[in-house]
């Protein structure tokens, strides 16, 4: 395992769980370069018998100082290609994932928006205009009468009945 300065060790615990949370494809070996730690401790973290288990806040190891983004990024990807291989799914590069469709199919296709899988309960609404269902984008017409319901040429029979002090009403 690599050194970690002093002052960063009490949060390689955190670090490890932020990485089991977020990582599950990052086998213990990658853990344990990227972080500076043992198997033992990614396992007692992971079961949550660790010594200070209660204490422990998933927390970003690059955050932290205990390792570079870009380290994260390659052990991350060569997990998930690892994991894409075992799985029998085909592996793309970055390069292939751009490719798959050109620019004028991309552009005539019809763009669907969706949501993201996080948002439940919001099927019923649309993402789409008034104007585009052809409806007024301002709305329905409004009668100012209809909508306050004035009453017309009463209002100094309601005088009496305004007060609220119930003496008044002998």
């Amino acid at each position: 395992p690599r050194y970690t300065p002093l002052s960063k060790r009490q949060d390689r615990p955190s670090a490890i769980a932020w990485l089991v949370r977020y990582h599950p494809e990052l086998t213990d070996g990658a853990i344990s370069k990227l972080v500076g730690t043992t198997k033992t401790t990614i396992e007692s973290v992971r079961s949550k018998s660790h010594w200070n288990s209660p204490n422990i806040r998933p927390v970003d190891p690059v955050a932290l100082g205990l390792c570079k983004q870009t380290e994260l990024d390659e052990a991350v990807k060569i997990a998930s290609a690892k994991k894409a291989r075992e799985s029998g799914e085909p592996v793309l590069t970055d390069e292939e994932k751009l490719r798959l469709m050109s620019t004028e199919q991309s552009l005539a296709s019809a763009r669907e928006p969706r949501l993201p899988s996080s948002m439940t309960g919001l099927e019923n609404f649309t993402l789409t205009d008034a104007s585009d269902r052809g409806e007024d984008p301002r709305g329905p017409a409004l009668d100012p009468d209809a909508l306050f319901n004035l009453p017309r040429g009463e209002a100094d029979e309601d005088d009496d009945e305004d007060s609220l002090d119930p003496r008044d009403r002998r």
